[in-house]
Parts: structure tokens; C-alpha cells; sequence
């Protein structure tokens, strides 16, 4: 589906009710907002921030989910953010505008901040805490201004619908379609045959250790403690069991056959096949 856009009509009555006005906050402590700020890893924000740096689109890679969907992520575009900037009992939300596009990451800046970058956030927008324009009123959460710009404006409510109306937002069902995109049938102990590493030309029976995005550890059923392999799950590299044998190519006999794959010396007891935090 493409981007959806805002029509006055179907929220401007609702917005009202779901915007709690009087809200107070402070900033988490002076890190940076947004889920990226709770997850470990490389941060790409900071490395695409300092020489300015562009990513390349996801439309460039077409193994990936929804590949052919997310040139309709604009910049300007608003979605329903997890205010971080709040010390509320519970969770709320404001409205936040694309700023910039890398990847499946997009860097956001809460509605009110205007030319002021000094609260923006990158986060991927695939991720649960971020919603199309609306979704607060449909499922009963609260709106609530950021601490820092709280006292900005007296008519919060004004103020959203000037900056809504004709507004564009992403698909209500990006999160469903992400997910299904990411399906993967693999499963640990699964067999298949892949291409011999140290010998090209043939294949290998080997044994899926592990389902990590779309990527598959494989370990060789004859092979040593460090003899795996990793490749995408669209790989032509692998095949089902009986390929060879169907199309005539050459495959090696296993030297002993391992009935228990769990005595291999590096099989993982690890499954993963949620969908990644890119």
C-alpha cells in the first residue's frame, strides 16, 4: 500500500479526546531518544550523522523485506513516536516528522521542535513503538507534547491539525507486512545440501545450526569444530536434500554419519527467527 494520505475528516474530531495537553516530562538523561537509545550495537546514526554520510536505499536490495515498497517512506512524512520525553506513569506518544531516510532507519523530530534538531532520534521504522497517524485515537493511548516544548503553544490541538491535514503517513499495516516478509520455513536441525567451501564443484550435506534475519549458520555434518558456513536464505549456494543426485551433480559422502547433531562440537542450541533490529 502506498503511503497514506491525512484527511481533516477522519481524525481532526478524535484528536482532541487523545491529547493530554497538561503533560509533564523531562529527557531520559541527556542520551539519546528514541528505541535506538536502548538497544546495543553499532550505532549507525552517529556514523552516517559525522561526515554526512548517505545510505544506500533498501530498493537497492532486493532479498530484503518490502524492497519494492520503501521509496513511499517520505521525508516529512508523520507517524505516532514513543515520547521519551516524559516522565508519565505510563507510555505516550506525540507526533514525529521524517527528516532524513537511511536505510530502514529514519530520523525523526517530534512535531513542535520546527527548525530545532537538538531532540531529533533515529529509529527504525519498522519497529513497534512506531504507528501511523491515528493509531493513538483508535487504540485509546494519549498524545502528549514533549517536556522540553511543552510550553510552547497553549493549543496543542490547533496546532496538529494545521500540521496534519494533507500529511503523509505510513501503510496501517507496515508492521503485519514486515513480519510476513520476514517468514522464514528453516528451522535448527533442518538438512540441506550446500556448496563445498574448500571444493566448489561439489556439494555437502550439511545441518542448519542457526536462523538469524534471513541468514542461516550451517554447519557441516562430516565437518570439524570451525567447519561451517553462512549464507541468505535465497542463497543459490544451497539446495533441498536430493538436489544433487536429481540434476546429476557431484556431492560428497558424509564420512560418518551423525544421527545427533547436538554432538557436534560447535552446534548451537540457538533459534532465532524474529524479525532484526537493522
Amino acid at each position: 500500500k502506498k503511503a497514506k494520505v491525512l484527511q481533516k475528516a477522519a481524525w481532526s474530531s478524535k484528536i482532541g479526546a487523545f491529547l493530554h495537553s497538561q503533560g509533564t516530562g523531562q529527557l531520559a538523561d541527556g542520551t539519546p531518544t528514541g528505541q535506538d537509545a536502548f538497544v546495543l550495537g553499532f550505532d549507525w546514526g552517529s556514523y552516517l550523522m559525522e561526515d554526512d554520510y548517505q545510505a544506500a536505499p533498501v530498493s537497492c536490495f532486493k532479498h530484503v523485506p518490502l524492497f519494492d515498497q520503501w521509496d513511499d517512506v517520505q521525508l516529512g512524512m508523520k507517524v505516532e513516536s514513543l515520547n521519551s520525553d516524559a516522565v508519565l506513569p505510563s507510555r505516550v506518544y506525540w507526533i514525529a516528522s521524517v527528516v532524513r531516510i537511511a536505510g530502514y532507519k529514519v530520523l525523526l523530530r517530534y512535531e513542535g521542535f520546527e527548525d530545532d534538531s537538538s531532540h531529533d532520534f533515529w529509529c527504525n521504522l519498522g519497529m513497534v513503538d512506531i504507528h501511523p497517524i491515528g493509531w493513538c485515537a483508535v487504540n485509546s493511548k494519549i498524545l502528549v507534547p514533549p517536556q522540553s516544548i511543552h510550553a510552547k503553544y497553549t493549543d496543542w490541538r490547533r496546532y496538529l491539525m494545521k500540521r496534519l491535514v494533507g500529511a503523509h503517513t505510513i501503510p496501517a499495516d507496515l508492521h503485519i507486512k514486515m513480519a510476513e516478509s520476514m517468514k522464514c520455513f528453516f528451522r535448527q536441525g533442518m538438512r540441506v545440501e550446500v556448496v563445498d567451501k574448500t571444493y566448489v564443484s561439489r556439494m555437502r550435506m550439511a545441518v542448519v545450526d542457526t536462523v538469524i534475519g534471513g541468514r542461516l549458520r550451517l554447519l557441516y555434518e562430516d565437518g570439524d569444530s570451525d567447519d561451517d558456513f553462512w549464507c541468505h536464505i535465497w542463497s543459490p549456494l544451497i539446495h533441498p536434500v536430493g538436489w544433487s543426485r536429481r540434476v546429476g551433480h557431484s556431492i560428497k559422502k558424509p564420512e560418518e554419519k551423525r544421527n545427533m547433531m547436538s554432538s557436534h562440537p560447535t552446534f548451537r542450541k540457538i533459534y532465532c527467527d524474529a524479525v532484526p533490529y537493522f
